[in-house]
């Protein structure tokens, strides 16, 4: 049995069983891409569609050694855990099982317009690509340290608009 101390809060126990057995989760991505040029007035349409899982959250916390090697009686291993040489050091504990909290999805719409602009033997296509058109700011990137869980890292990219201009000669 595992004890972690947490100051402040009651001791978790974890037996071993419990931790090394592990159900991978079923996480479908569903991607979608299509193009069409309307031929009549040479406008060319075209949109992207994803949506992905959110991230695998984790939750972890530094203990000092010095706690984990406390007497079996008083929750602790009663040595110091595997692989480490000091009592001052600290060893990195997983509160939450791996695999169990994942983050919320990711769904992504862009889309794309063209025309189709012809003079004589040159070919031009004047566009505008608009991205993340949902605005969705979904956390990519988040802290799994004990006093910081879930602190945004990284988000997705914000709604942007690219404009273009495409000459062929």
């Amino acid at each position: 049995m595992l004890a972690i101390p947490v100051p402040g809060t009651p001791l978790v126990n974890f037996s071993s069983l419990s931790t090394c057995h592990m159900d991978q989760k079923w996480l479908p991505q569903l991607k979608f891409l299509g193009s069409y040029t309307v031929p009549k007035v040479d406008v060319q349409i075209g949109a992207a569609f994803q949506s992905i899982p959110g991230i695998e959250l984790m939750a972890n916390y530094a203990a000092i050694n010095s706690d984990l090697a406390r007497p079996v009686p008083e929750g602790g291993l009663g040595r110091l855990p595997t692989g480490a040489v000091s009592a001052q050091a600290t060893t990195t504990v997983s509160l939450i099982q791996p695999g169990s909290l994942y983050g919320d999805r990711f769904n992504q719409i862009d889309l794309r317009i063209g025309k189709v602009l012809r003079f004589g033997r040159t070919r031009s296509v004047v566009g505008v690509d608009l991205y993340n058109i949902l605005n969705s700011a979904t956390i990519s990137g988040a802290s799994s340290a004990y006093f910081t869980w879930l602190a945004p890292s990284a988000i997705v990219a914000p709604r942007l608009t690219k404009v273009s201009l495409t000459v062929d000669f």
